[in-house]
């Protein structure tokens, strides 16, 4: 047997294994902070410093000074590790334990634009041709690299189940084989999971472009697709079981006032269940939208200096709360009944999606 074939299935073999072992560590990102379920901590990124929250016991675990003037990317992290990277050109990801803080390996490349994670990996997007490294978060030596020739940047939108899905393919996250490319004429958007499913949302896409697709599966079998000439930016989607909240945008008004369409229908079949107009009058979000246990949530930026969020259940649309927020913010993730949401102030805003009750969580200034 070729050496690179052996090579590849003792990865792909291992992959599974450490999946499932590690599946319930999975880490959720946002643009300058992780939350990890596990470990009931929450990873928050500064300009000045990088520290670990305690949720449950509303306390830092530790906290460390980074050096003045780093330029720096968005944050991930795993069971082990927590990393960003930092300046550009070179660019140099930086990994710390994720128990105390400790530096713990660099890894340097010409430029690095997006990061993920997945299992005892750390993914990142080069500025080669479809260029992706992977990194055991461990170690801080690069398992596989893929690079390509003729299209352009692979960003990294979500991974899980062993899978890696990019604005330009999905790939295997053990291995570094491509599984499914999509069609060259898709400006990829966003892309998630939703179980056994892999969702893609595009924008700036022509009438008889698609604009959202459904692929079910290891064989990524396409269940359906549909175009929105109206709305041709798929801005944010969310799901949980077979429900999926898509948030899509007229052309003219991403990143500004304008007005959002908010649907949620079945990720299998595609029927619509409910839909909302929403209107902002300062700025619309490039991830506008979570969904947890029965809870859809929409959130924008009304003024240069607050937000507003809105939760609708999932089953009627049914508004359940809403909440403005005296600091603008910039994203969220969700795990069980807790969201939390990233701050243009370096602070982190901690909702329950059922009462839509808040509170503020910030590092101490150093």
């Amino acid at each position: 047997m070729n050496y690179h074939k052996f090579r590849r299935i003792i990865f792909t073999t291992l992959g599974f294994f450490l999946l499932a072992a590690e599946a319930k560590a999975q880490c959720l990102r946002g643009l300058q902070f992780a939350y990890c379920p596990a470990a009931d901590t929450l990873y928050v990124l500064t300009e000045t410093s990088l520290g670990a929250w305690n949720v449950s016991e509303r306390k830092v675990k530790w906290q460390i000074k980074l050096p003045k003037g780093v330029v720096i990317s968005n944050l991930v992290a795993t069971a082990d590790r927590v990393a960003f990277a930092a300046e550009q050109y070179p660019s140099t990801i930086h990994a710390y334990d994720a128990l105390t803080g400790k530096a713990s390996w660099q890894v340097e490349r010409n430029r690095i634009e997006t990061m993920g994670s997945q299992g005892p990996y750390i993914f990142a997007e080069t500025d080669e041709l479809e260029g992706l490294i992977a990194i055991d978060c461990r170690t801080g030596k690069i398992a596989w690299t893929h690079e390509g020739k003729k299209r352009g940047f692979a960003n990294i939108e979500a991974s899980s189940d062993g899978i890696l899905l990019t604005s330009l393919f999905a790939i295997d996250a053990y291995s570094g084989r491509v599984l499914k490319r999509w069609p060259k004429d898709w400006d990829v958007s966003v892309a998630m999971f939703a179980g056994d499913l892999r969702i893609i949302g595009t924008e700036h896409a022509w009438s008889q472009h698609v604009t959202l697709a459904v692929y079910s599966g290891p064989a990524f079998k396409l269940l359906w697709a549909r175009s929105d000439p109206k709305n041709p930016i798929v801005a944010g989607i969310a799901a949980e079981g077979d429900k999926m909240l898509v948030a899509t945008y007229e052309e003219e008004h991403m990143f500004r006032p304008g007005r959002a369409a908010l649907e949620m229908m079945s990720a299998r079949t595609g029927k619509t269940i409910w839909t909302k107009e929403i209107t902002s009058d300062y700025m619309l979000l490039p991830t506008p939208v979570t969904l947890t246990q029965g809870t859809a949530i929409f959130f924008m930026d009304d003024t240069p200096d607050s937000s507003v969020m809105q939760a609708f259940d999932a089953n009627t649309g049914i508004q359940k709360w809403i909440v403005h927020t005296d600091r603008r913010l910039t994203d969220g993730v969700c795990s069980g009944q807790s969201c939390y949401f990233g701050a243009v102030s370096n602070t982190i805003l901690e909702v329950d999606a059922q009462s839509g009750a808040v509170s503020w969580l910030s590092l101490p200034k150093q």
